[in-house]
């Protein structure tokens, strides 16, 4: 949130902000983030390491090879059969460079709105625009979830999260083997796992979505 919004009689902002930067420092100093799983207990989930990020560059180079000779189809390889079937055209694509710059002219109209009001319009046609936007890269991906690159990198995924994710409390791994992992019956716990992740490798908040700047909230009076 910009300065311009802070409540500096109750100081709340300022507060939430700090402890959400100091979350993130103790991360980056540790490698590692510990978070609550359903089924699973407490977790923590660390970096890899070079020689494990080694590995799993191996499991997606492997199952990519044995995929290809399998016959099944590569990104290219479906989005030109999408074509051709006029299932996924580059109007569609458009589509999407569209939306997203929609998204954001809002967002710079938003940073230049004053009125609380307004502001809370603005607010209210990003979240929308995020919604049409997500719906059309879904609609997409959906198409090419089978493709050898979609199965190989779930692989090489896979890998990394077996081999980074602890029980927080005995430190030991949640999933001996990569085969464990992909053998959970507890999704929820899983997905949960894989979100967590997914994050922390990109070096985002589990809660960055609170963040965007259509979910915040002027306390302000016009």
């Amino acid at each position: 949130m910009s300065q311009d919004f802070i409540d500096e009689e109750s100081g709340t902002i300022e507060e939430v902000t700090e402890e959400r930067a100091e979350k993130a420092l103790r991360e980056v100093i540790e490698g590692a983030r510990y978070f609550e799983a359903p089924g699973l207990g407490r977790l923590k989930i660390r970096f890899p390491t070079n020689a494990e990020k080694r590995k799993a560059d191996l499991e997606y180079a492997k199952t990519f090879s044995d995929l290809l000779d399998s016959g099944i189809k590569t990104n290219r390889e479906m989005e030109k059969l999408l074509r051709e079937r006029k299932i996924w055209t580059e109007e569609d694509d458009k589509a999407i460079e569209e939306k997203d710059r929609e998204i954001q002219g809002h967002l710079l109209l938003l940073s230049k709105t004053k009125t609380k009001s307004k502001r809370e319009e603005i607010r209210k046609k990003i979240a929308q625009l995020r919604e049409e936007l997500f719906a059309l890269h879904q609609e997409k991906q959906a198409f090419l979830t089978n493709t050898v690159e979609s199965k190989a990198e779930e692989a090489r995924f896979a890998y990394l999260i077996h081999a980074c994710t602890y029980n927080a409390d005995t430190d030991e791994r949640v999933w001996e083997t990569v085969e464990d992992f992909n053998n959970e019956e507890n999704q929820e716990g899983v997905v949960q796992v894989i979100y967590q992740f997914m994050t922390f490798l990109r070096g985002l908040p589990a809660d960055f979505l609170e963040y965007l700047p259509e979910n915040e909230s002027d306390d302000e009076e016009e």
